[in-house]
């Protein structure tokens, strides 16, 4: 029963260090595409366009006004 406990522990690491990979990566590419201002531009625009949709989106699940 121990050996079972200790490799249910070992999924939530796994998780965290395949999360954390998949992040760097993805900050790897990006850092990339940020040295052409036209590409800047873009994923700014694209960030931008994310965060108020998201905003949007939880501000209707929530039923909050802010605006």
């Amino acid at each position: 029963m121990q050996n079972f406990f200790s490799n249910v522990l070992r999924y939530p690491l796994f998780f965290i260090s395949v999360v954390l990979g998949i992040f760097v990566v993805f900050i790897s590419k990006i850092k990339s595409f940020l040295k052409k201002p036209l590409s800047a531009f873009i994923i700014l625009v694209i960030l931008g366009m994310f965060t108020v949709g998201l905003f949007f989106t939880l501000q209707a699940m929530l039923d909050v006004n802010f605006i």
